[in-house]
């Protein structure tokens, strides 16, 4: 999957010098993915300090720095157009045996890696290695004594400790604020993968809908929303996957997929699409049926106030982020 690197350097070094940081070290998967345009691994899954790391220099000319598990980074390298990335084991092992074609199985792994480069494989990461990449990094950086800001918003308590072992002479701070604000402002290709997203999700919403009748299910309605997600995503020339996410319910109950719809029922659907990371969110409600009295007036107060809202007193300026 091809991923965007909307990281804008320039604005980076900006706010850290607001916050009078010498760099920061993202942790959170999504962060490191929005920073280098490429997916730290499968290891990142495990959503635990230490399994990636992408070091952003304040200064825009110095290069990213990543730590990243070695049976990704070939990928990563290839995705992301980092030079500085520093490997550590993962629990999953290749050996390529291509370029050694003559000989039994075992004489041509042996070949491809001789048993003095052979190490052992932890049954996830090995923390303790990947913190102590993290301050030769820093260090090969000049950073072993910065101002650095990490995400704290991310960092699972557990973990935090091992930045000040690892690391003791770094000034660590919260950088969640700094990264979300870095996250506020999409670039034209983040929009673009939004506003399909949005899109692919209204047309799906509209197909479950038409789909409304006696006797269906929560689970036959995402059925068709899916469907018609994913075609209308590739009408609109996506050519890549489209995650359909969201709930539906009908009946009384406010939580669950409820019961097949009877006529009255009100059917709550609570949609959305990915595509490339980045997610749509929309609502919708129905009725099967004629609304009651009590149905219709519920959904008169909700538009009048959407209408409302939707057309801001002329003083409420709107200004570009900062």
């Amino acid at each position: 999957m091809a991923y965007l690197r909307p990281l804008d350097r320039q604005r980076a070094q900006a706010l850290m010098q607001q916050e009078g940081l010498d760099g920061i070290v993202l942790i959170q998967p999504e962060s490191i993915t929005y920073g280098a345009g490429a997916r730290p691994g499968s290891a990142a899954d495990w959503r635990q300090a230490g399994a990636a790391f992408l070091i952003v220099p304040a200064d825009a000319e110095e290069p990213i720095t990543a730590i990243i598990g070695d049976f990704y980074v070939e990928e990563f390298r290839a995705a992301s157009g980092i030079d500085d990335i520093m490997t550590f084991p993962v629990w999953v092992d290749l050996i390529d045996i291509a370029k050694i074609p003559a000989g039994h199985l075992i004489e041509r792994l042996s070949a491809a890696r001789p048993p003095e480069q052979v190490r052992a494989r932890p049954a996830t990461f090995n923390r303790k290695q990947t913190f102590a990449l993290l301050a030769d990094a820093l260090a090969r950086c000049g950073l072993s004594t910065a101002r650095l800001g990490t995400e704290h918003a991310f960092l699972p308590l557990s973990d935090a400790a091992n930045f000040i072992e690892a690391c003791p002479n770094v000034r660590w701070s919260d950088a969640s604020r700094l990264v979300s604000r870095l996250r506020m402002i999409k670039s034209t290709e983040e929009i673009d993968r939004l506003k399909l997203a949005a899109q692919s999700a209204e047309a799906g919403t509209t197909a479950a809908i038409a789909r409304i009748r006696p006797g269906c299910t929560a689970d036959d309605l995402f059925a068709v929303f899916r469907i018609a997600a994913a075609q209308r995503a590739a009408e609109l020339g996506h050519d890549g996957s489209v995650l359909a996410n969201g709930a539906i319910t009908i009946g009384p109950g406010a939580t669950g997929k409820g019961r097949p719809a009877q006529k009255g029922d009100v059917i709550r659907l609570d949609l959305g699409c990915v595509i490339d990371g980045y997610t749509s969110d929309c609502a919708r409600t129905a009725v099967l049926g004629r609304p009651s009295a009590d149905q219709r007036a519920i959904y008169d107060a909700l538009r009048n106030a959407l209408i409302r809202l939707s057309t801001p007193p002329p003083w409420d300026p709107f200004t570009r982020g900062a």
